[in-house]
């Protein structure tokens, strides 16, 4: 068990120009909706795992479990006033290019938005394909609705199985030998898009982007 411990060193400048931290290293957060306990726990799509609690004097420590086999990866951490990021040295150059959505690293808009691991056993995802080839559903990832809008799907991936639908995202975007699958982009399924859906009559609706387009709060 890795100990929590508290830090200063934050990320002020874009992820690249800073040194990521180690493995399971744990530095002082700040705030991410913890539980009534003020503890709260998030599963990224990589399989890594973030605590958040609060120590005696209710100040918020974070600590970061790498998943299985993850042990060497190290992660960049940034914090923007009560926002925390943690995104893991192997996922940084996909969210640099665009490719994958920052937000599924953003563990304040995850906890408060009810993606934390005890509101919910899996992520959900928009994976969009490339303009020649329709996407597949990462391994581990069930389609839960055809997006032809994106040449994609909406999925989800069962956090349980974080590890394959990790290994699967990443060769897919980064050419790997699941490129086959098309993928173009993967996006967190906001739950800003669903919002819309209900609220938003139609034609308002095409001109933010429509159904199956990924919410960017």
């Amino acid at each position: 068990m890795r100990r929590w411990a508290k830090g200063t060193a934050a990320l002020a400048a874009a992820m690249a120009m800073a040194p990521p931290y180690g493995a399971g290293t744990a530095h002082a957060a700040p705030p991410a909706a913890p539980d009534a306990g003020g503890r709260a726990t998030v599963t990224l799509i990589t399989g890594d795992r973030v605590h958040v609690r609060e120590d005696a004097g209710g100040r918020p420590l974070v600590r970061i479990e790498p998943g299985a086999g993850r042990g060497k990866v190290a992660f960049y951490r940034r914090s923007r006033g009560a926002e925390l990021s943690v995104v893991p040295a192997d996922a940084a150059p996909l969210v640099a290019a665009g490719r994958l959505d920052a937000a599924l690293f953003d563990v304040t808009r995850l906890l408060r938005g009810g993606y934390g691991d005890g509101a919910r056993p899996d992520i959900p995802l928009i994976v969009a394909g490339t303009p020649a080839r329709r996407a597949a559903a990462p391994a581990g990832g069930t389609v839960t609705r055809p997006l032809a809008a994106l040449n994609g799907a909406a999925v989800t991936a069962r956090k349980d199985r974080a590890a394959s639908v990790w290994a699967s995202v990443r060769s897919s975007l980064t050419g790997g030998a699941t490129a086959a699958s098309g993928t173009g982009r993967v996006w967190l399924d906001g739950r800003v898009r669903a919002t819309l859906d209900r609220s938003v009559p139609g034609s308002a609706r095409r001109r933010r982007g429509g159904p199956g387009t990924p919410a960017r709060a």
